[in-house]
């Protein structure tokens, strides 16, 4: 239906920092859904995050904003406006506006399985109790630890809350140099990452082979200062943005209707340098790992693990179990979706194409088995994430 010529169009402000890849994606999000409803126009001002009273804000009216509210002044000022507020921020300073945030136990547990993934006993976390976010994703990282008899080192700074999180350098190099290793830490954020990787270089510890580094965020800036490249968890920044969006209309037409909050799981893990390491003491079951990432996709068979790795296929299966809690032939199919949807959310290549790059013979095997690991069908995986 076309939209009338004559239908009101309301005036969103988007409170939402540029300088940060997250404020970006967030941005392109709610551009996307205003692409696609043609129902406001936005009022979008050169805001920096942590900025008081935006001054294109105090000028006029609006309908609604979206906000990255980050400081008590802004929250004070954005409670007084009355008007619709959806929050995209993590400091929950306006506990009556409903927010979009990324969900961390869902970060978290990304996180714990890329350890788990790479044989490691004994893992580690790095972040800032004065940030909820960070505190989160330490309890919930730390649980799995503790559920699956990892033992978890934490480093919890509390530092003033700012907006540049800068960790105590020389307490950060003491905490890792002391650590048992090998060991994988998990940062609560690429800042956070690219501070301990300056911890190893300070305390003489190699990365990955001592201590795998893994982040949160998915920065190009921060990427771009780390060394070595780092492995980071990409939250769905866009998909927040979009979520966002929805919120607020729904807020805006219908304001007497009960909203809820929205928690989005994290887009997927960028496996770099700072983590791509096997921390597996039995060199059998190492190489059956390593045979299995590289080979996976160029149809890979439990028989031809048995060819190369002198063990049993008894014994495969026991080790894995024992290491993974899941058979060869389970560990050949999960790299195969790994690679399924990294290719169904970075290229436009056709399902029959991707099937065939990530090893299924046929592409009705490929969806059979995409949809019963994740509950939907690969075209309904790209619609979602894309």
């Amino acid at each position: 239906m076309r939209r009338s010529v004559t239908a009101q169009r309301h005036r969103v402000s988007l409170l939402i920092e540029t300088s940060s890849a997250y404020g970006r994606g967030l941005l392109r999000g709610i551009a996307r859904w205003m692409r696609e409803h043609d129902a406001w126009t936005a009022i979008l001002g050169e805001y920096r995050s942590g900025q008081l009273v935006p001054e294109e804000l105090s000028r006029g009216e609006c309908d609604g904003v979206i906000a990255r509210i980050e400081s008590a002044p802004l929250a004070r000022f954005l409670g007084e406006l009355r008007v619709p507020i959806v929050d995209v921020s993590r400091f929950r300073l306006l506990h009556d506006v409903p927010f979009v945030d990324a969900d961390d136990d869902a970060i978290a547990r990304l996180a714990f399985e890329h350890f788990s993934e790479r044989g490691f006993q004994r893992v580690g976390f790095v972040g800032d109790d004065n940030i909820l976010w960070s505190q989160n994703r330490r309890v919930a990282f730390t649980r799995l630890a503790a559920q699956h008899g990892a033992h978890c080192d934490v480093f919890a700074a509390a530092t003033s809350r700012c907006f540049h999180y800068n960790l105590p350098a020389p307490a950060l190099t003491r905490w890792i140099a002391k650590l048992p290793k090998p060991v994988g830490v998990f940062c609560a954020w690429d800042g956070f990452a690219r501070q301990l990787l300056q911890a190893c270089r300070a305390a003489n510890v190699q990365v990955p082979d001592e201590v795998a580094v893994l982040g949160v965020g998915n920065d190009e800036l921060e990427g771009g200062f780390s060394q070595p490249p780092l492995s980071t968890i990409a939250p769905d920044a866009e998909g927040a943005g979009y979520a966002a969006a929805a919120l607020l209309n729904g807020r805006i037409t219908h304001p007497r209707r009960k909203v809820s909050n929205v928690a989005l799981p994290p887009r997927g893990l960028i496996t770099r340098h700072s983590t791509d390491v096997l921390a597996l003491e039995d060199p059998r079951l190492a190489a059956a790992v390593r045979m299995i990432r590289e080979h996976a996709c160029t149809g890979l068979r439990v028989s031809d693990l048995e060819s190369a790795i002198p063990l049993s296929r008894r014994e495969l299966e026991a080790r894995f179990r024992q290491h993974f809690g899941r058979s060869p032939h389970q560990e050949i199919l999960r790299i195969r979706l790994v690679r399924a949807k990294a290719l169904l959310t970075e290229t436009k290549l056709t399902l029959a194409d991707i099937a065939a790059r990530c090893g299924f013979e046929h592409p009705e095997y490929f969806n059979v088995v995409f949809k019963r690991h994740e509950r939907m069908t690969p075209r309904s995986w790209r619609v979602r994430n894309s």
